[in-house]
């Protein structure tokens, strides 16, 4: 078996074969050549020794489950990938060890169980160019502490897709998504609190919030649609439905402190900001950053608002929603 292998220097590598290294225990680590346009099915699977990896820029196509149950892989580096639209399905599935992934911008399908069972996922970040999560995508991941990672531009949600994901304390479903397929949110037992900012209700697939109690949890949506969700099934399921208003209401923590400079938003937390994220109260997403520091400086010029909602985690799993206001003088 091999522990360590450098391709870099391997400038007529256009691809790495079905299975090439998979159940390869003792590989810890892996360079590869910027000329390498492919990795086919399990290429990686199983090589329960590696921790990281770095993708370089030329790959546009992947098979399915190439890194599939690398259960020491802690951080892959996908955003040099600029022209790779489809994340295939199992590719990092079982790989429970999994805290950080950089997707690539240019993303458009995140696909069925690309994450499935990372039990160690709190947060990832999802390029707003994303479309579509296909069934089970990111089902078991149960150390997601919330459900808010969708920006605009998500239309679809596929079965189980966030099947049992226990952590999560609330869920923000965008006003792209238009259908959401069976038992999506299946199992989500501490999400107490669901915004819908869609207008009319997403169109729902059988059971898509069973297991969850849901009569106990509270959905706040726009103030003129309160009515249309209290008339639609599962949707009128939720013991409570608000006007969107309820988000002042959201908590509040000394952990993160925030100040306008003019334009410029001030945002300073007690620990390193893993995931930054600033929405306009209609839940678009404005700016999405994972800083790694205490302090981060968003320009607001060239947003048309001045309410906004910021969610801040920070690296000791704490998350934090504010409502805020930008007053210029």
């Amino acid at each position: 078996t091999l522990g360590r292998i450098d391709l870099s220097n391997c400038s007529d590598l256009a691809y790495i074969g079905v299975r090439a290294f998979a159940q390869n225990t003792q590989l810890s680590s892996i360079k590869l050549p910027a000329c390498l346009t492919a990795i086919r099915d399990a290429a990686f699977a199983g090589c329960g020794a590696l921790e990281s990896v770095i993708l370089p820029a030329g790959i546009v196509d992947m098979g399915e489950g190439v890194f599939a149950a690398c259960t020491q892989l802690k951080s892959v580096d996908m955003s040099q990938c600029r022209n790779m639209e489809e994340l295939p399905a199992w590719t990092f599935s079982a790989c429970s060890n999994l805290m950080y992934v950089e997707l690539p911008q240019s993303l458009e399908i995140i696909g069925e169980g690309a994450f499935g069972h990372c039990l160690s996922l709190q947060t990832i970040a999802l390029p707003a160019s994303v479309n579509r999560l296909h069934d089970f995508a990111f089902a078991g991941c149960c150390a997601m502490k919330v459900l808010d990672f969708m920006p605009e531009g998500v239309e679809t949600i596929g079965r189980y897709a966030f099947y049992h994901n226990t952590s999560a304390s609330y869920t923000v479903i965008p006003r792209t998504v238009s259908y959401i397929d069976d038992h999506a949110f299946d199992g989500c037992i501490s999400s107490d609190i669901f915004y819908s900012f869609r207008e009319l209700p997403a169109d729902l697939g059988e059971m898509v919030f069973a297991n969850m109690d849901v009569e106990k949890k509270t959905l706040n949506v726009e103030t003129a649609s309160v009515p249309i969700y209290k008339s639609t099934a599962q949707w009128n399921d939720f013991g409570t439905i608000n006007a969107a208003t309820a988000v002042e209401n959201v908590d509040k923590s000394d952990d993160v402190k925030v100040v306008f400079e003019n334009y410029n938003l001030k945002v300073v937390a007690s620990q390193e900001i893993e995931d930054i994220r600033l929405f306009d109260v209609s839940g678009m997403a404005l700016y999405m950053a994972q800083p790694r520091t205490q302090e981060v400086v968003i320009d607001t010029q060239a947003y048309a608002h001045n309410i906004y909602i910021l969610q801040v985690a920070t690296v000791d799993g704490k998350q934090t929603i504010l409502k805020i206001a930008r007053v210029i003088r």
